[in-house]
């Protein structure tokens, strides 16, 4: 296999490569399913494919029976952003006309900087319970959201950096649902987003992600899921994006620690796993890190 970096990486395997095959588990079973979906705007995969990751991921996570999107306060502890179904709607009846003013600023007011924050932990708290709708509409919807074209880059800062804050706490939620939920939505950010007919074909990556996706890829208690999900986020930046010479090197080692920490296996999420960080290290096109030492597998 030979990546776009000049870096040749063989990899032997009886398996077939599939168009993705996103792992989630509950209890103690393990569904994999493999989909390819036609998708626009954000990719995260080679242009080639045209396959959502993303929405491949929601599909599966959706159809998950018996899975209940709760704040469980017996097993994690409510932040204080978080707004219950009352306060939602209360929320919404006060304050959704103003937040929408606010995201039509070109350069938000402190007052309207802290409106723009609660109108991400009003979409947020939506991944606990609205049941009535499913995952994808709320994600897509905030995305939808800071999108838009009226939307100046620094509401949308505003709104990326907040989304990024909370995602600390969400990421570490008992419900595997909402860890890979809060990193579908992660993934997906971009300084300048997918323009029909604007000259964007493909969405500029949001850079201020890097350090929490390096974060949840090295951190051995996370979940499998939420770790691939990070490697393709972090192949999306560097294919799609202009990270800084530190940045790339950043994320060369952290790809290269964990296929060293990771060794070759025959099952299907540690296989699959490894896949991803080999492919994202090819997209890091670097050859050795900020300090001259080789990246060397």
């Amino acid at each position: 296999m030979t990546f776009n970096s000049g870096v040749h990486t063989s990899i032997s395997t009886n398996h077939s490569i599939p168009s993705e095959r996103p792992i989630c588990r509950q209890g103690l079973s393990t569904l994999v399913i493999t989909v390819q979906i036609p998708f626009g705007g954000t990719t995260l995969f080679p242009k080639s494919s045209q396959i959502s990751f993303a929405v491949a991921v929601l599909m599966v996570i959706s159809g998950l029976a018996g899975f209940e999107r709760t704040v469980r306060a017996q097993d994690w502890q409510e932040p204080a952003w978080y707004m219950g179904k009352a306060k939602s709607k209360q929320w919404r009846q006060q304050n959704s006309i103003a937040a929408r003013q606010a995201m039509s600023a070109s350069n938000p007011s402190n007052q309207q900087s802290q409106l723009l924050k609660e109108y991400v932990h009003w979409y947020v708290s939506q991944l606990f319970h609205d049941l009535d709708n499913p995952i994808r509409d709320v994600v897509d919807r905030l995305l939808g959201e800071i999108n838009r074209s009226s939307v100046s880059s620094n509401v949308r800062n505003v709104m990326m950096d907040e989304i990024l804050a909370i995602s600390a706490n969400l990421v570490n939620h008992p419900d595997p649902q909402i860890r890979t939920d809060t990193m579908v939505l992660v993934i997906q950010l971009s300084s300048v987003p997918y323009s029909i007919g604007g000259g964007v074909d493909v969405p500029i990556p949001y850079l201020g992600m890097i350090d929490f996706l390096v974060e949840q890829l090295e951190n051995d208690q996370q979940l499998l899921e939420v770790k691939i999900l990070s490697a393709r986020g972090l192949a999306r930046v560097c294919r799609d994006g202009a990270p800084s010479s530190i940045q790339k090197s950043k994320i060369a080692t952290a790809f290269v620690g964990q296929l060293q920490a990771i060794p070759p296996g025959k099952e299907d999420d540690r296989w699959w796993y490894r896949y991803r960080l080999i492919e994202g290290l090819g997209y890091v096109d670097r050859l050795d890190d900020v300090g001259g030492k080789p990246i060397v597998i």
